[in-house]
This record gives structure tokens, C-alpha cells and sequence, in this order.
């Protein structure tokens, strides 16, 4: 599955609740509408939060990968929903 390229990039790893999701709101306001964030998260429940968040905010999740060799997570964000 080909993902798309992202333009910005948040490293979260070692953050805990609520810094992850934090993080990802500000970095979200400041992009572009229509691009890309993706977020690096090592926190089991950050990839859940992070989708309510998307939701809230009428973002778009375009993809969640799970490294488990290196236990992390990789989320990939619209900064608006697709059409």
C-alpha cells in the first residue's frame, strides 16, 4: 500500500498522554490546509487519541502503521477531511 508523502513530521516517542495528542493539535494548526502531518508515537493509546482528536477537529486519519520491532506507531494526518 502505497501512503502519501507527508510535509511535516512531529517525533512524540516518549511522550505520554495527554503530550502526544497536545502536540498533534498545535503541529495541526500549523500546516497548510490539505497537507500532511505524521506523527511518531511510542505511547500504546496515543494512536486512539490522536483519531478522537482528528475527529473533533475534522481532520482526516489517512493511515496508522505499527512498527513492533522498534514499538512505535506512525500516523498519518490530513489537516482537512478528504472529499
Amino acid at each position: 500500500m502505497n501512503t502519501p508523502t507527508h510535509h511535516q513530521f512531529l517525533d512524540t516517542s516518549g511522550l505520554l498522554c495527554p503530550l502526544p495528542v497536545l502536540k498533534t493539535r498545535k503541529a495541526l494548526a500549523n500546516i497548510s490546509p490539505g497537507h500532511t502531518l505524521l506523527v511518531r508515537v511510542t505511547d500504546p493509546g496515543a494512536p486512539q487519541d490522536i483519531t478522537m482528536l482528528a475527529k473533533k477537529i475534522h481532520a482526516h486519519i489517512l493511515n496508522i502503521s505499527h512498527e513492533p520491532s522498534q514499538n512505535h506507531w506512525d500516523i498519518l494526518i490530513s489537516s482537512q477531511p478528504q472529499t
